[in-house]
């Protein structure tokens, strides 16, 4: 895998430590959110740390050759033992339990990184290898078991993980439950990472050469992991965001007809316009839903009162339930009362608007009692609001211009 390919690998992990980043602040007292802030920045350190630019500024650096593939070996233990304690914590139980197994865990692979440490000084790798370092030393001593201690360790704790989670799976669900099918799915690509890495060096112990398995297959198997279990802990809190987006977003476009019926005739400035499409939809629904209730209120004094009763008569006749028929009788007034507006405009274009006597005692239009989804849909579908509509035209086209 390419440098780029790291790069955008370690995206997902920054997203999300700057997701979760701010929740750590206002609480710092959360175990939880540390170990999940942790196991993001540790993501992160090790996709930029394996990238082959850093690996040559590390050695470079450091001076000492193939030191950043001890780095980056002990960066992704540390990630394999926060997983673990994440998943711990995130479990629950008893506190004095769950205290207990992450310590265990912490220091399991605490251990594992000393190990790792004093065989990487014992063995002598004097060629850097930024890309094969694993294959190309896997018959050198004490470099050669360090390959496979850390290779271990990653495969067992990827099996751990997919315990841990088919245990508490059937607890859950929603979101939450999607977000620990990720961390299965990070477990699966981690142990399939780790057994990539161990047939490659098995098969040059045998004499073969399988390195495309280390140099081109497992790190896009740790890569894509690493990113799937980013995503696993941000689902949680945006996946419901997204519900809600989406929810907005829908009923946006479902009262996209009504609100183009109130506002076709419109001259006040902004009220014929939607918001932009970038703003949130929660705001999009809103400003929508204003304009509406707005126009429905300059518009009830236009509500002819007989338009609502023929049309909610024929609706009941024609089949539909009584909710159906109250908000086509509804759009069926609407629409009779925008032509009747129309036509007053046009009769008083020469003045300001006035209205000639008082209102019609019956008002059919605030939107607090209207079903607006309802009557937008039988705005663009009902056969009785175009009826109405044609009658309105027909009756007004009869007024007399002053």
């Amino acid at each position: 895998m390419n440098t780029t390919g790291y790069v955008a690998a370690a995206i997902a992990p920054t997203i999300a430590l700057a997701v979760k980043s701010p929740a750590l602040i206002r609480n710092r007292d959360s175990v939880l959110l540390r170990c999940v802030c942790t196991l993001m920045a540790l993501a992160a350190a090790v996709l930029i740390g394996a990238a082959p630019p850093c690996v040559r500024a590390v050695n470079t650096l450091t001076g000492v050759p193939n030191f950043a593939a001890l780095l980056v070996y002990c960066l992704m233990t540390a990630f394999s033992a926060s997983c673990l304690v994440l998943l711990v914590h995130w479990r629950g139980g008893p506190p004095a339990r769950v205290r207990r197994d992450s310590r265990n865990w912490i220091a399991g692979y605490t251990a594992v990184v000393l190990v790792l440490c004093a065989l990487f000084a014992r063995g002598d790798a004097p060629v850097e290898r930024p890309r094969d370092l694993d294959t190309y030393y896997a018959t050198e001593p004490f470099i050669r078991e360090m390959i496979v201690l850390y290779l271990l360790a990653l495969a067992t704790a990827a099996v751990a993980m997919v315990v841990l989670c088919c245990r508490w799976m059937c607890h859950l669900r929603g979101w939450p439950r999607a977000g620990l099918l990720c961390q299965v799915a990070t477990a699966a690509g981690l142990l399939g990472y780790a057994m990539a890495k161990l047939l490659a060096v098995s098969a040059r112990w045998a004499g073969c050469d399988t390195d495309y398995l280390s140099t081109r297959l497992a790190p896009a198997m740790a890569a894509m992991s690493l990113v799937v279990s980013s995503v696993g802990y941000i689902l949680p809190i945006a996946g419901p965001r997204l519900e809600r987006a989406h929810h907005h977003w829908r009923q946006c476009r479902s009262l996209a007809p009504l609100w183009r019926e109130v506002t076709a005739h419109t001259h006040t400035r902004g009220r014929g316009q939607r918001t932009p499409c970038w703003i949130l939809p929660s705001i999009q629904l809103t400003d929508l839903e204003t304009v509406i209730a707005d126009r429905l209120l300059e518009l009830s004094p236009y509500g002819d009162p007989a338009v609502h009763t023929v049309a909610r008569r024929q609706a009941l006749a024609d089949g539909l339930t009584l909710r159906e028929a109250e908000a086509t009788a509804a759009a069926a007034t609407i629409a009779a009362a925008v032509v009747a507006e129309r036509a007053h405009q046009l009769r008083q274009h020469d003045g300001p608007r006035t209205l000639v006597g008082a209102a019609p005692a019956y008002r059919p239009f605030p939107a607090a009692h209207l079903d607006l989804v309802r009557v937008a849909q039988a705005l663009s579908s009902s056969s009785l609001v175009d009826e109405a509509r044609r009658r309105a035209h027909t009756d007004a086209a009869r007024l007399p211009v002053t």
